[in-house]
């Protein structure tokens, strides 16, 4: 139910109307409160997410860069035992 609503309708029927406000300023800071607590925990929650993310991509980074090198090394050692008659010769 809407704050103020409610605080006209209490109020009116009420003799200290200044308690009223006292009580729709609590409710609504409560709600606010409430709100940005929520808030924080969505973005808390982002935030382990994204760095999870971060996390599983850099190690996927690792992994192929270690492939490339491994692949690289390969290469090299195959250039580097084949004899002259698998070189290319020109003439």
């Amino acid at each position: 139910m809407n704050c103020c609503a409610q605080r006209t309708k209490t109020c009116s029927s009420s003799a200290a109307p200044l308690q009223c406000s006292h009580v729709c300023v609590a409710r609504r800071l409560v709600l606010e409160r409430d709100s940005v607590e929520r808030e924080s925990r969505e973005k808390e929650t982002r935030i382990l997410n994204l760095t999870r993310e971060l996390e599983d991509l850099r190690d996927r980074v690792e992994e192929a860069d270690r492939l490339r090198q491994q692949q690289a090394r390969e290469l090299e050692d195959i250039m580097s035992s084949k004899d002259d008659v698998g070189k290319n010769v020109s003439c």
